[in-house]
């Protein structure tokens, strides 16, 4: 149901994009409103920003209503789509007048019990759209049964004069849909050309990626009439945000170095795998350490819901069994040349035929693993999504047992890579060079929490200082012709009460300027210190982040 939303903590980095969705209800009512296309990464979480969307329309305004529908699988027939479309915006509709939740979540107002109750609100236009809509039923055109039902949003307009935002989810499984006549189940999706037209009920509307792209711009014109309206990945600071609220509401702590950005990283900040992850993760206890968290992820790649998520969908759009072997040996070969591919030299380099290779290019499409320009192609970047094709093909193409394919992608790839260069020594650190190399806010924080950990300092502040020392790194803006070269140099001192860090950049930009008032109130970087100090310096930036300690969250010595 559409109500069944993110709570706000949880609803993360979403803000701008909500209120432009939201907006659309006010062109709407100036009839020169735009239906749009909602497109992004699997995962990326455009179906939860439709219904923060329908949540604020349905609470928060009068004068337009939502409609919020989901392409439900199991319904391969035009007169069941239809019927349950129509029963579905009529439901909607009486809830959004009476504010009244409770009618969304039923599922026992038949259309004759709703034509009912649209009597009983003088809802004439409802009782006519409904009697017409048993009389085409009867009449067994099944065709016009579902022209009716997918334009009851203009009708209602069209009959009180209210606009409607008509929000839908999974759009691209209405090319599933048929009748029962030959002449009824081809494309008959394409009918929403005119609803999608419509100023006064703009559709905006979401899927598969690769499909919808498909349909709206090589299979019709719909792309010309429609804003694309991109869903990017969440920034830094918000993936940094999320995971830790997560771990906030499941009462974990996390208890390993570094840990943090090093997980947001693998994610690519997609929600998606971040609360997933989080999810699976609480079972394996209330303190996490930096083993714990990897043997999650590791069991989540190679046989928990990353796992079956993908695998699902390979095994769903790979029909024909012959294929599946050398098509994940192309997928890891993907994964692992990182370069672009024409579909020719593919089809050389793993002897394919014409006839596979349109079988292959269509698993692509219909998957939307693979990025693909006017005659090149390469692999979506998403980390979990190349772990899973690793895993499978190291299993079932190499035939390697999972303990030896956790060494060499864990043990052997990622745990040694992030401690590359961390520098420990016996005695606590103080003083850190770090090189200006990628992820060398990894070394920082690594450094940061061995110091901070030696010092007795409580978990819960590690973490937030940990927080702040990423967002300050994030926050540091190399210039193009210094980038990675010179040194940042940190120095970290524990006073009684106070813990401070002094960190040095070879950069003079941070942010728009070197004032503390161009760092966002909400930013992590001051939402988890007590103080900060910007001063230029001859080559750089000196930053300081002050952070009080209070002695009942000191830890035991």
């Amino acid at each position: 149901m559409p109500l069944r939303s993110l709570s706000e903590e949880e609803f993360i980095g979403r803000n701008p994009e909500l209120t432009s969705l939201y907006n659309s209800a006010s062109e709407a009512q100036q009839g020169r409103a735009t239906s749009m296309f909602l497109s992004g990464p699997t995962g990326i979480g455009k179906t939860e920003l439709l219904k923060q969307l329908f949540s604020r329309l349905f609470w928060q305004q009068n004068k337009v209503v939502p409609f919020f529908y989901t392409i439900n699988p199991f319904f391969n027939s035009l007169r069941d789509f239809s019927a349950d479309y129509l029963n579905k915006f009529i439901r909607q509709w009486l809830a959004f007048q009476k504010k009244d939740i409770s009618i969304i979540q039923t599922n026992e107002l038949s259309l004759e019990r709703l034509k009912r109750c649209a009597e009983k609100s003088d809802a004439h236009w409802a009782v006519d759209i409904i009697g017409n809509f048993h009389e085409t039923m009867i009449s067994g055109n099944e065709i016009d049964l579902f022209f009716s039902a997918i334009n009851v949003p203009e009708l209602r307009y069209q009959n009180t004069g209210i606009p409607v935002i008509v929000i839908i989810d999974n759009f691209h499984k209405t090319k599933n849909l048929y009748g029962s006549h030959a002449e009824h189940s081809k494309n008959v999706w394409k009918l929403f050309e005119e609803p999608i037209k419509s100023r006064h009920t703009p559709h905006i509307i979401t899927g598969n990626r690769g499909e919808l792209q498909d349909m709206f711009f090589q299979q019709t014109s719909l792309g010309e009439v429609m804003e694309l309206f991109e869903i990017s990945e969440l920034d830094k600071s918000n993936s940094l945000q999320l995971f830790t609220s997560l771990c906030e509401s499941h009462n974990i702590t996390v208890d390993a170095k570094g840990v943090i950005l090093p997980f947001v990283d693998l994610f690519n900040s997609n929600p998606f795998y971040i609360k997933n992850f989080i999810q699976t993760a609480r079972h394996a206890g209330k303190t996490l350490s930096w083993d714990n968290l990897w043997e999650v992820y590791f069991n989540e790649i190679s046989s928990g819901k990353f796992h079956t998520f993908w695998l699902s969908r390979f095994k769903k759009n790979i029909l024909r069994l012959d294929l599946r072997k050398v098509i994940l040996e192309i997928l890891y070969h993907l994964c692992s040349n990182g370069t672009p591919n024409t579909a020719a030299a593919l089809a050389r380099m793993f002897a394919v035929s014409t006839e596979d290779l349109n079988d292959i290019m269509n698993f692509f499409q219909e998957t939307g693993i693979i990025e693909m320009n006017f005659s090149i192609f390469n692999i979506v970047q998403d980390r979990v999504l190349t772990d899973v094709i690793k895993v499978l093909y190291h299993k079932e193409v190499l035939g390697k047992a999972l303990s030896t394919i956790e060494d060499e992608l864990i043990t052997d790839g990622y745990k040694k890579d992030l401690y590359k260069y961390v520098k420990t020594e016996e005695r606590p650190l103080f003083e850190v060079t770090i090189p200006v190399i990628p992820k060398a806010e990894l070394i920082a924080v690594n450094a940061l929490e061995q110091i901070a950990k030696d010092q007795h300092i409580a978990a819960e502040l590690i973490q937030q200082l940990n927080i702040a020392l990423i967002d300050l790194f994030i926050s540091i803006k190399p210039r193009k012709d210094k980038l990675y070269s010179g040194n940042f140099f940190l120095k970290f001192e524990h006073l009684e009460d106070t813990f401070t860090i002094d960190v040095k950049t070879p950069y003079k930009e941070l942010i728009s300027s070197t004032s503390i008032d161009a760092l966002s109130e909400n930013q992590l970087l001051r939402r988890y210190t007590d103080d900060i100090k910007i001063e230029e310096t001859k080559n750089g930036i000196h930053i300081t982040l002050i952070k009080k300690l209070k002695r009942d969250l000191l830890s035991a010595s």
